[in-house]
């Protein structure tokens, strides 16, 4: 079973991750260079093309993983929760 953390590219994939997890936090498969302030990517190497950060925790934090809590993405680190992951159908 060949798979990878996901990345998320719609609402509706946000929505359907959201609608599977029980309101708790996990990681996704994404992640910034938090010295240089890059654009945050996917692991799989596929486009940062959507974002549902929460409002008050995304632009000036020091974290660098992407962390999936009911539906919103924060920047964290340090953390033992579980992973979201995905594979190819």
């Amino acid at each position: 079973m060949r798979s990878q953390m996901v990345s998320i590219h719609s609402k509706e994939e946000n929505n359907f991750l959201t609608s599977i997890t029980n309101a708790t936090y996990y990681w996704l498969g994404g992640k910034r260079n938090r010295y240089s302030n890059v654009t945050s990517k996917w692991d799989d190497g596929t486009p940062f093309n959507f974002e549902n950060w929460r409002r008050e925790n995304f632009e000036n934090s020091p974290f660098e993983f992407i962390q999936f809590e009911k539906g919103f993405w924060i920047y964290f680190m340090n953390e033992k929760i579980g992973q979201l992951c995905q594979r190819s159908a």
